[in-house]
């Protein structure tokens, strides 16, 4: 927070270009560049996981970039009209002109002379500078403590020498404890403006809503919308550029209608449908509601059909693919437990075989109730009738306690009573139990 101290003193006003919330997106990016440097040092050498290792290597490769900046630098300060050869402190201070420089929108003719210096594009140099903003903001303040006294010069010559080496060393659990701070001020940071930018999702929410229930009759909860919409904000935080030089919700806006739209579509179309027919359906969507307020009712389709300048044919095949999808498990009506899968024909059934096999199991059922309790209990376990495998004669023999004959003669006994014309089995259903 101290680097951007200086920025009203430098007359950049940062409610009018981007918003109230510069400090929190400036401090979320910085803590994000110290992730990408810190993972850039565990993947280059994975082999080394110590905290206070990787947090010296952080704080080395920072005093490369700043060493390595130099001639920027000195372009810098003389655009800036101010000593050429500035220390480390000097150019990290936050009141320093430097920082004024390249925090927030910078200068384009700055970013002109730069490209002229690194002879590379404009938009390059531009990259150039805000990386060396960035650089400068996560650099821990306790390292400009340690070597601020030095000039950039004598930074480069110095950095790999062993004394320099050791006090790195030496105060590198210092430095991890304040890039930890950093790295949690940066999520805290995006936390708020999550929490901030929340009533313009939940407005977006239920305007999109309404127009959903207005439109094609089908309730989305606003709630749900929102939790969609916050991804898209989410998103938003994360991609936006501070040097774009306008207002966050400009940018945001889109993103989270963007987002919403996407989960209307998928939701009320589960199928994919081509991108082209999906503008079409928001087309049609948007002039219907115009349509029924100009003309104050409720069918509008031949006039939106005039207006479109299309087909009757193609309006209808439109209208077709608007409607919700529906599933299967669906009532039919309220007091009834008919579903919509019950109404659907199945070509591939064989319809008389399927009712032959049901009124076979009936009477079958209706014949062994009239079987004595041990005769139906033996039938059922030998042929599987009560949803389990079939018995052996051996293991029904264990299961009664009696002899593998005994069971036989059982089986065949109640067989034989099955095949009883008064039990209303004919002779085929009887002996296809044999």
């Amino acid at each position: 927070m101290e680097n951007l101290q200086h920025q009203e003193a430098n007359g950049f006003d940062s409610e009018a270009v981007i918003g109230k919330h510069l400090r929190l997106f400036l401090l979320m990016n910085t803590a994000r560049q110290y992730r990408v440097l810190r993972d850039s040092v565990i993947s280059e050498t994975p082999e080394r996981r110590e905290p206070g290792w990787i947090a010296n290597e952080v704080v080395r490769k920072l005093l490369d970039g700043i060493a390595f900046s130099e001639p920027v630098v000195r372009e810098i300060q003389s655009f800036l009209h101010q000593p050429e050869d500035p220390t480390l402190a000097e150019i990290s201070a936050g009141d320093s002109p430097l920082m004024g420089a390249v925090v927030g929108p910078i200068d384009r003719l700055l970013v002109a002379r730069v490209s002229d210096l690194l002879s590379k594009e404009e938009s390059l140099a531009l990259d150039f500078l805000v990386l060396l903003q960035l650089v400068l903001m996560v650099l821990p303040r306790e390292v400009v403590d340690d070597f601020g006294h030095l000039r950039l010069d004598d930074l480069r010559k110095q950095i790999d020498t062993v004394p320099m080496t050791l006090k790195l060393l030496e105060r590198a659990p210092i430095y991890e404890r304040s890039l930890k701070a950093l790295e949690r001020l940066g999520g805290a940071c995006r936390e708020r403006l999550v929490a901030d930018y929340e009533p313009l999702v939940r407005s977006i929410a239920r305007r999109h809503s309404r127009l959903l229930d207005l439109c094609t009759n089908s309730r989305m909860s606003p709630d749900d919308l929102r939790q969609v919409g916050l991804i898209g904000l989410l998103r938003a935080i994360d991609s936006f550029d501070i040097r774009r030089g306008f207002r966050f919700a400009t940018y945001a806006r889109p993103a989270i209608e963007n987002e919403i739209n996407d989960f209307i579509r998928r939701s009320l179309h589960p199928v994919a449908m081509p991108r082209e027919v999906a503008t079409e359906l928001s087309r049609v969507s948007h002039l219907e509601s115009k349509l029924r307020q100009d003309l104050g009712r409720n069918e509008v389709d031949r006039e939106l059909c005039d207006v479109m300048g299309m087909s009757w044919e193609k309006f209808q095949s439109i209208r077709y693919a608007f409607q919700p999808a529906r599933s299967l498990d669906e009532p039919l009506g309220e007091e009834t437990d008919i579903t919509l899968a019950d109404t659907i024909v199945d070509p591939s059934a064989d319809t008389e075989e399927t009712v032959c096999t049901a009124m076979m199991c009936q009477r079958l059922h209706e014949a062994l109730q009239a079987l004595p309790d041990r005769d139906r209990y033996v039938l059922e376990l030998r042929f599987g009738l009560r949803g389990n495998r079939e018995f052996t004669f051996d293991e029904l023999g264990r299961e009664l306690g009696i002899t593998r004959q005994a069971v036989h003669k059982t089986v065949g006994r109640a067989l034989e009573k099955l095949r009883n014309p008064d039990l209303g089995l004919v002779g085929e259903e009887a002996s296809a139990w044999e």
